[in-house]
């Protein structure tokens, strides 16, 4: 990222920070309350009534002065919004962060299936609120555009029994740097989507570079895979400190195009409803540039049962 807001170091290893002293915000620094604040063009400058009430007002460029680049954008605790259309992030280099835990994580409900978070902006950081689905199949929860992004901290979930999603983060083809950590996402049902469908998985990638994700944990009904990589390799693709669980019987937990760089550390895959424990009906393809590390385990409940791990090889002549 530019300026003073953040630094963004997606490269595997690298480590995010957040300047929580807005003062420092080389934008303008907007509140987003729904329980207190008002949409109208001279509010959103100060917590309280002085607030905004919806983010979408505010990405609208409703608001004087206009949403820009290198802003700040704080959802306050109990913060509560329905997407009326999508949401479109279309600055560069701005945050949008969430504050309150539990029942008071800020919350946007998206309630068509069409609906979705759309960031057109580069260098753009999505933190500590919650996306919740209450439709069936829900095309997208966010469609990522752009390269040098980040999401920290955010839910993506659907109603429990009624509703699932076919993906949660469909990043762009050809774009760069990617990172999604300290994730929580449910899919609760099986979306009305295809097998190896475009747009498809919890991440869905197409001849992408530098993706992390990173303390990921997704549960339920993923349409292809969790992670699904198609048509063109991805290259430093890398899974760290994650736990999947497909409920899919024709779901993976890893698809990838053959020859895509990367690999998986401490990732814990479970899939319950596949007939056995092969690579193939666990993880689909790999080969010798994406490496699976011998603290990844991976399980199923079906047929025979049995746990599938494996190992770390090297040859050196």
């Amino acid at each position: 990222m530019h300026g003073d807001v953040m630094e963004i170091k997606p490269v595997p290893g690298g480590k995010s920070v957040f300047l929580a002293d807005s003062s420092a915000a080389a934008g303008n620094v907007w509140f987003i309350d729904s329980n207190n604040g008002t949409d109208a063009p001279g509010n959103g400058k100060s917590r309280g009534t002085g607030a905004l009430a919806s983010l979408a007002y505010l990405l609208a460029g409703s608001t004087s002065p206009a949403f820009a680049d290198y802003d700040v954008v704080h959802l306050m605790p109990g913060h509560a919004e329905t997407l009326a259309a999508d949401l479109t992030i279309a600055k560069n280099s701005v945050a949008i962060i969430g504050h309150g835990r539990g029942s008071a994580m800020p919350k946007l409900t998206f309630d068509t299936n069409t609906d979705e978070i759309v960031v057109t902006g580069s260098g753009v950081m999505l933190k500590d609120f919650w996306c919740y689905a209450t439709v069936a199949s829900l095309q997208t929860f966010i469609d990522v555009d752009e390269g040098d992004f980040e999401a920290d901290g955010l839910w993506t979930t659907t109603a429990a029994g009624t509703a699932g999603a076919l993906c949660h983060f469909d990043l762009a083809t050809t774009k760069d740097n990617f990172v999604i950590r300290n994730h929580y996402a449910l899919s609760d049902t099986d979306p009305n989507g295809t097998d190896q469908g475009d747009s498809t998985g919890f991440v869905y990638c197409v001849d992408s570079e530098n993706i992390l994700l990173e303390n990921v944990t997704a549960l339920g009904n993923f349409e292809t895979a969790i992670v699904h990589n198609k048509t063109t390799k991805a290259q430093n693709l890398f899974i760290r400190d994650c736990r999947f669980r497909q409920e899919l019987a024709t779901g993976l937990l890893i698809e990838v195009v053959a020859a895509t760089t990367g690999g998986a550390e401490r990732l814990y895959g479970h899939s319950p409803n596949a007939d056995d424990a092969t690579p193939a009906k666990m993880i689909g393809t790999y080969d010798v540039e994406f490496w699976i590390a011998g603290d990844c385990w991976f399980s199923n409940d079906s047929g025979g049962g049995g746990q599938l791990m494996i190992n770390s090889e090297a040859a050196c002549s």
